[in-house]
């Protein structure tokens, strides 16, 4: 496109060429370096050289992310806290025993983990991850955990560029070079990868019989994959599907009978205390408590819930699954208030502390406890918060913009951010021409009219695809550690030079041709230096380093911000020393101002419509309509990961999910007994 426009142009030119007339000099290096920078980025581009893909060295390196990630997660989730949930695992009605070493005898190594809601079927998941990797064996492929409601099968029909993207989305050190040149997609289509895929019940029936589908055509002989789904909609989608998933071994739990249930949660109180309820769960006397303790959801409840007093021995089933979740997030909340002397309480949000704190002799109350919340919340703000964002199927902070606004906010909000980001820019210059003593005639009002109508135009148009935009992966202190890349910031410096060159020979004129080549240089080099090292510097952060660890919600915020504010950061570089420059040639004490003015724009223009990540910028907009009308807190972040730390949350990569489907049901209105 840039060589067809190139000739276009030239052909405007040839046409209005007066043969006669001498060609200026200044004129003619414009047209050269102007052919240079679209010529030598093209010739770099077609000559790049093709890397190898070193698998071993990535296999390795995501071996380690996945184990680290999901050693801390399974610690947030108290999956082993106070001990694993005694739950039996059948496959044809004979006990599995060890999950991981069953998996291993399975040929080909192909489970389906079903069971009913709360059974544990994601628990099951997380374990048999763990124990793969620490007991993996030379040439097995490496588990990960994706949960399906991620999968767009319009957008990757097949499992492997699905599985790559993921790959690239959660584990961005692996796109560094030093991994080649595309190490996600060779681990995905080469079998070196063990999909964990969770959540099948939690899409739509028809997309139930589509993943089977191609999952079936996708896997090959020796692939190996984990499903995870309840078993009526997997058999449901079975039936859709017209055939299994193939060489799938099917597993189901086991009730928890009720002793052993009384047992487990009777080890989890604090020293060991015996309650009423307990003894009323082991003698059977209530058949709503045992039903509902039968399931590792139901025991995490009533550890949560009914750790102080007895529950109604005459209250059915589907009231006692009601009352316990509604009552789990104040009760969570209560029993592991923030650590003394390191909260912060948002303004607004200050709730007393419960009298005598947690329950006396509780370890939870100890004083440093791991994953205590870092602020107080409101009990009743936080159930609030919560319901809003229990109506999407998982919390992906970059997506509330789309899924909490209607149709309309969508459409008006792109051109809304364009008009307040068009104040934002356009007032610093007013402000400044009148600082500078400046007149404004009819030229300059109508620059400054036509700047006002087009930017919000722009903004707006930008912003419409910002919705749809993911977060970036940098993180500045690693890149700050991490050695520059010589080349690129060579190639940086000198397409800022080739732009700089021209800029300055066509905007300086001087009575010798001498003179005004030489003014030109300098006017390059002090413009073309700062846009050359700019441009750099966002490319530089915008490539993962080869250290990152596995991505998280909150690094996955602010690597999106830090990115957004170092780009404005890198035009006010760019800009203040071309625009001080400039200003040079003129009466430079009332131009200063000006000149800021115009690197205040350059900022926000540069830093919001430049690079490939905007989505902390149109998140921040939105959170400002949802926290004005109550829906959600100003600081979204610290708020889920509070939420995360309490366990209401758990994390899976970049995105967080309710801990239990039906917690996240029952908070969203879609389940009621």
């Amino acid at each position: 496109m840039a060589l067809i426009a190139l000739v276009a142009l030239s052909a405007l030119v040839a046409g209005n060429l007066d043969p006669s007339q001498e060609v200026d000099s200044a004129d003619a290096a414009q047209v050269l370096l102007a052919v240079a920078v679209v010529a030598v980025p093209l010739v770099l581009w077609m000559r790049r050289p093709a890397v190898e893909v070193p698998v071993p060295d990535a296999k390795a390196a995501l071996r380690e992310l996945v184990r680290a990630q999901w050693r801390e997660e399974a610690a947030a989730r108290s999956l082993n806290d106070p001990g694993p949930i005694p739950l039996d695992w059948y496959a044809h009605g004979r006990p599995v025993g060890d999950p991981v070493a069953w998996f291993r005898t399975l040929n080909p190594r192909r489970m389906v983990i079903t069971g009913g809601a709360g059974t544990g079927k994601t628990t099951l998941a997380v374990q048999l991850l763990l124990g793969l990797i620490e007991t993996a064996q030379e040439g097995e492929p490496v588990p990960v955990i994706l949960p399906l409601t991620e999968w767009d099968l319009s957008r990757w029909p097949h499992l492997s560029g699905w599985l790559a993207d993921r790959l690239a989305a959660h584990y961005p050190g692996l796109r560094s070079p030093q991994y080649g040149d595309d190490a996600p997609a060779w681990l995905a289509r080469g079998g070196h990868l063990l999909p964990v895929l969770d959540g099948l019940d939690e899409l739509p029936a028809a997309a139930r019989s589509e993943v089977i589908t191609r999952l079936n055509s996708g896997l090959g002989d020796g692939d190996q994959v984990i499903l995870t789904c309840r078993r009526p909609e997997y058999d449901a989608a079975v039936r859709q599907a017209g055939r299994m998933l193939t060489g799938a071994a099917v597993i189901v739990p086991k009730a928890v009978t009720p002793r052993v249930a009384a047992d487990y949660l009777r080890s989890s109180l604090p020293n060991g205390e015996e309650r009423g309820w307990l003894d009323t769960l082991r003698s059977g006397k209530s058949p709503a408590l045992a039903a509902v303790a039968a399931t590792p959801l139901g025991l995490w409840l009533l550890r949560t819930v009914h750790a102080e007093h007895d529950p109604d021995p005459r209250i059915t089933e589907a009231e006692l699954w009601h009352h316990l979740l509604d009552h789990v997030v104040p009760a969570t909340m209560a029993a592991r208030p923030p650590a003394g002397g390191r909260s912060r309480t948002p303004p607004g949000h200050d709730t007393p502390a419960r009298p005598g704190g947690a329950p006396a002799g509780d370890r939870r109350s100890s004083p440093d406890p791991p994953f205590r919340p870092h602020h107080r919340w409101s009990p009743e703000a936080a159930t609030k918060w919560l319901r809003t964002l229990a109506c999407q199927p998982d919390v992906t902070w970059w997506r509330i913009a789309s899924r909490l606004t209607t149709p309309a906010e969508r459409r008006l909000l792109p051109f809304a951010a364009g008009v307040v980001l068009a104040v934002l820019t356009a007032g610093p210059l007013v402000a400044a021409g009148a600082l500078s003593r400046m007149t404004f005639g009819t030229a300059e009002l109508w620059l400054l009219g036509t700047t006002g109508v087009a930017l919000p135009l722009i903004f707006a148009r930008a912003a419409h695809t910002w919705l749809a935009d993911s977060p970036g992966t940098v993180t500045l202190r690693r890149h700050l550690m991490r050695r520059p890349e010589v080349p690129a910031l060579r190639a940086g410096l000198v397409t800022g030079l080739a732009i700089g060159l021209p800029i300055g020979l066509g905007s300086l004129e001087s009575s010798t041709p001498v003179v005004s080549l030489l003014t030109g240089i300098v006017s390059a080099v002090a413009a073309g230096l700062p846009l050359g090292t700019a441009v750099w510097l966002v490319q530089w952060l915008e490539h993962p380093a080869p250290d990152l660890s596995a991505v998280t919600p909150p690094s996955s915020w602010r690597s999106d911000r830090a990115l957004t504010l170092a780009r404005a950061l890198g035009s006010l570089s760019m800009v203040i020393p071309l625009s001080l420059l400039l200003t040079a040639v003129g009466d430079s004490q009332q131009r200063v101002p000006l000149a800021f003015a115009l690197a205040w724009l350059a900022a926000i223009v540069f830093g919001l419509l430049f690079g490939r990540h905007h989505a902390w910028a149109v998140c921040v907009i939105v959170l400002c309509r949802l926290a004005l009308t109550g829906r959600l807190p100003f600081r979204l972040m610290p708020f889920l990961d509070d939420m995360h730390r309490l366990g209401i949350l758990r994390a899976v990569g970049p995105i967080y999910q309710f801990r239990h489907e039906r917690l996240r049901a029952h908070l969203s209105g879609q389940e009621r007994p």
